[in-house]
């Protein structure tokens, strides 16, 4: 079970909804054997669904003629990559997250697109719940496109479920629709705009919990579904 969480610049309430879905995985791990099996194979992440809010704008630009050589350009491909710098997840979300004890200060912003080919080749987060990163150096590093790691794994749509929590362009909703058996739209106010409307530092604690309990209520829900499948799937034994 592959669960996407998913916002604009990936750096506030998604990568909240991330860590409260590593920390309700935490909680659930001495249980029982059906649940388990649910959380051995659930994977949890998050993504931003607009690239040119991860990376901070580049000061190299590719330039290329008819006396450009491969090996020019490639050197100022790595130049310009060198000097693209990746945002960070919002302070004021850590702080929010860390007042009730999840720590998501390790994370960074990333794209779907640049996630998925690490994403697929990931078995389950459950062993190491949230304090699990997904590292940016092995997203960038990787050289598997999506669209080459969905054709290996036979599944065109490879995700199952990516939730969107702001309202996004029909581009960008056919673009996710893509990529996902189910999107779920889920109606998440952006805490830095009710921070700036007069709510303060606030916003961001109350829209964390406002998260947590949507997290929670997805996930309890995707396990009673993942243990009701379990028991219909046992065998009738029959007392002689």
């Amino acid at each position: 079970m592959k669960v996407v969480f998913a916002c604009k610049s990936n750096s506030c309430r998604s990568q909240m909804a991330e860590g409260w879905a590593h920390e309700w995985v935490k909680k659930h791990q001495k249980t029982t054997s059906e649940e388990k099996q649910f959380l051995d194979t659930i994977i949890v992440a998050s993504v931003a669904l607009d690239s040119s809010s991860v990376f901070n704008k580049s000061n190299v630009d590719v330039v290329e003629d008819s006396k450009t050589t491969a090996s020019q350009k490639q050197e100022q491909q790595r130049q310009q990559h060198h000097q693209q710098q990746r945002k960070p997840v919002k302070a004021k979300a850590v702080e929010a997250m860390a007042a009730y004890g999840v720590d998501i200060s390790k994370c960074s912003p990333k794209t779907l697109d640049e996630l998925l080919p690490t994403f697929l080749s990931c078995k389950n987060t459950s062993s190491e719940g949230p304090d699990m990163e997904w590292s940016t150096m092995e997203i960038t590093n990787s050289n598997e496109t999506d669209a080459s790691r969905q054709k290996e794994d036979g599944n065109e749509k490879p995700l199952d479920k990516l939730i969107v929590m702001y309202s996004c362009a029909k581009d960008v909703q056919h673009h996710v629709a893509s990529r996902s058996q189910q999107v779920i739209q889920w109606d998440i106010e952006a805490p830095t705009a009710a921070a700036k409307a007069g709510e303060g530092n606030a916003a961001y604690q109350r829209v964390s919990l406002e998260i947590r309990a949507q997290v929670e209520a997805l996930l309890e829900e995707l396990l009673h579904m993942s243990s009701a499948e379990c028991s219909e799937a046992l065998p009738e034994i029959t007392i002689q």
